[in-house]
This record gives C-alpha cells, structure tokens and sequence, in this order.
C-alpha cells in the first residue's frame, strides 16, 4: 500500500474543488454583471481600435511630410533625372 501526503484524499480534493479557487483580488469578472462586462469589452475594443487609426495617421502623416525622391521631383519640373557619374 502506498503512502500518500496528508491532504491528497479523495473527498479532500473534491472539497477544495468544491470551494472554488480563491484570487487575491478585491474584485472579479464574475462580480461584475453580464452586460457590464460586455459594455466594458465593447468600450475597449473601440478604444483599441480608436488608438489603432490614430497611430496610423500618425505615422501616415510622418512619412507623407519627408522628402520626395529626386527622381520624382525632376520629373515634375520637366527635366531629366540627374545622372551620377562615377
């Protein structure tokens, strides 16, 4: 017969089952009605999403502002683009 650790009886793991596990936080997802969590979620997503389309026009609006390619610039004067010699 094999010995086991105090605690690891059946009807002992059944119990904590049975008491849940408990968090050492003040507040939890499930006390917290239904549709406010699903207002939350919502709100966050837009938020998310919000912050997304902003970074992306922050970042559109950076690379729109740098220099055009001399290339591009000698064509639309009516020139010929430069060439380097070497």
């Amino acid at each position: 017969m094999a010995i086991r650790p105090a605690g690891s009886s059946r009807q002992d793991r059944v119990k904590t089952r049975q008491r849940g596990v408990k968090t050492g936080c003040r507040w939890s997802a499930t006390s917290l009605t239904g549709g406010m969590t699903d207002l939350l979620f919502v709100a966050l997503t837009v938020a998310f999403f919000g912050l997304c389309v902003g970074y992306v026009r922050a970042c559109d609006r950076i690379v729109a502002s740098g220099p055009e390619p001399a290339d591009e610039l000698d064509s639309e004067a009516g020139q010929e683009p430069a060439v380097s010699q070497r």
